[in-house]
């Protein structure tokens, strides 16, 4: 194949960083590849980097590749002289990323960074929707290695929390889990301890997209990672989802509670097998009366603060001390109890710091 001259385009004028190596360089390698009776094929590749970054930097040279374009130190694109392209970026421990070859002429590289340089081991891995040159698209985050901390929580929590998992995993129910108390009392805790019971592919989305899931811009996302996980389960995860819940006759977003109920209901929710995990800080008489409704509920649970004899309990065992007395005889929601087992003159600053922070 003859060499393209890509080079003659400044292509890094127009973007800040390299997105897809498809939806830079596709429409001229689809011409010339139809031009000269070849064929271009696409791979992509995500995951945690099971490899250092200088033992890939090394393949890729062997492979004669020459880089064309890096954005800061986590973005880069290679060019291999109109073999074809590619692009990857890092995040923390993870590479996603993509190879374009021309008449399979990369297809070994490819081959290569699929099985000895993306883990195998995608247990607990979380993944979260961004925004990208070429659209939505998903990038692994990081692995959840905090298991939950039952002690943390009352009996009869930990009962309803166990019922939902079951219910979650045995698809007996609806598709929504709620996870519904006060700032501070432990729910980003709960989801974290759902992603490692459930073997499900866990996708984190800001509340602003929720509005979008039932859209055309969320199917191909939500394909290409049932694809790639082979059919597991996807489990969509939404914190501080207020506004997902709260009733639609006050005048919320009505687009986001819609696409929420389409597809806990819907024909998509139900191939996919997709389950949801909203966290929420509203009261029970301000959430929409169809989301809690028989059947498309699997689990409302309450995180509700402890009570002073579980409280008592939990600021012992965190600090250590069995003497150790709480300044208040009242509840306590699980944020104080770590404030003030982290730092013990700190108990009156404590109502100050809970209205910042979220567990």
């Amino acid at each position: 194949m003859r060499s393209i001259d890509f080079g003659a385009d400044n292509f890094r004028g127009y973007f800040d960083d390299i997105g897809s190596c498809f939806t830079v360089f596709g429409p001229a390698l689809i011409k010339q590849t139809i031009k000269d009776g070849k064929k271009l094929s696409l791979f992509d590749f995500n995951g945690k980097l099971a490899k250092n970054k200088d033992e890939l930097y090394a393949l890729i040279k062997k492979h004669g590749g020459e880089l064309w374009f890096a954005h800061k130190d986590y973005n880069q694109m290679y060019s291999f002289e109109g073999r074809g392209f590619l692009s990857f970026t890092f995040y923390k421990e993870n590479i996603s990323g993509d190879v374009v070859s021309v008449d399979g002429a990369m297809d070994k590289l490819a081959s290569v960074i699929t099985e000895e340089f993306i883990s195998k081991d995608k247990s607990s891995s979380i993944y979260a929707v961004v925004n990208s040159s070429d659209g939505l698209t998903y990038r692994m985050i990081g692995k959840n290695e905090q298991p939950l901390i039952r002690e943390n929580y009352s009996k009869e929590l930990m009962e309803d929390y166990d019922k939902a998992i079951t219910a979650l995993k045995d698809n007996t129910g609806g598709r929504i889990v709620i996870l519904q108390g006060p700032a501070g009392t432990g729910k980003t805790f709960q989801i974290r301890g759902m992603i490692t019971d459930l073997d499900f592919v866990s996708l984190l989305i800001p509340a602003s997209l929720v509005s979008e899931l039932d859209g055309p811009a969320f199917l191909p996302l939500l394909l290409d990672i049932n694809r790639d996980e082979k059919d597991k389960p996807i489990l969509i995860i939404v914190e501080d989802g207020d506004d997902c819940l709260i009733n639609r006759d006050e005048g919320n977003n009505m687009s986001a509670i819609s696409s929420l109920l389409n597809v806990s209901d819907g024909i998509l929710g139900s191939i996919l097998d997709i389950k949801i995990v909203v966290s929420t800080n509203a009261e029970i008489k301000d959430i929409d009366k169809a989301i809690l409704r028989p059947g498309r509920l699997c689990a409302h649970l309450f995180v509700d603060p402890l009570l002073y004899g579980k409280s008592m309990e939990v600021i012992r065992r965190l600090s250590k001390n069995e003497k150790f007395e709480l300044p208040e005889k009242r509840e306590y929601v699980l944020a104080e109890l770590y404030a003030i087992a982290n730092d013990k003159d700190f108990h009156s600053h404590v109502g100050k710091l809970i209205k910042k922070i979220g567990f």
